[in-house]
């Protein structure tokens, strides 16, 4: 791909992230992490049920199962974070920024495609 291809390909990428930086599901998605992190509770939960999976994975890397406490602490602390209005919010907002960057993925590949069957790309 010539140079001159190559950085006209980097500015629409950076133009497409201006303008995705703007949509609603990203305005959505900061508002629902900055609200998150805000959450005392809702932090110390989860920073408590990621130690935990370290702690599982460390167990499992060493052929070891882990410890019904330790089960039931992560059952506990899990169902515990997903009944938070919060961290619902954080979801909903994360599920809707994935689908709307599918939604742009696919775009961009029906562009490719298009372009192919077209004959426009020349190949190298």
């Amino acid at each position: 791909m010539p140079m001159q291809l190559q950085e006209q390909v980097v500015r629409k990428a950076e133009e497409l992230g201006r303008l995705i930086s703007q949509t609603p599901e990203m305005s959505y998605l900061k508002a629902a992490r900055s609200d998150a992190e805000s959450d005392a509770d809702l932090s110390r939960a989860i920073r408590e049920l990621s130690r935990l999976e370290a702690e599982t994975l460390k167990a499992a890397q060493q052929g070891e199962e882990p410890t019904s406490a330790v089960r039931d602490e992560y059952a506990r602390l899990r169902d515990d974070i997903q009944t938070k209005t919060r961290f619902q919010a954080l979801v909903a907002a994360e599920s809707n920024y994935h689908k709307m960057m599918e939604r742009v993925s696919k775009a961009i590949e029906e562009g490719i495609s298009k372009a192919r069957s077209s004959g426009i790309i020349i190949p190298s």
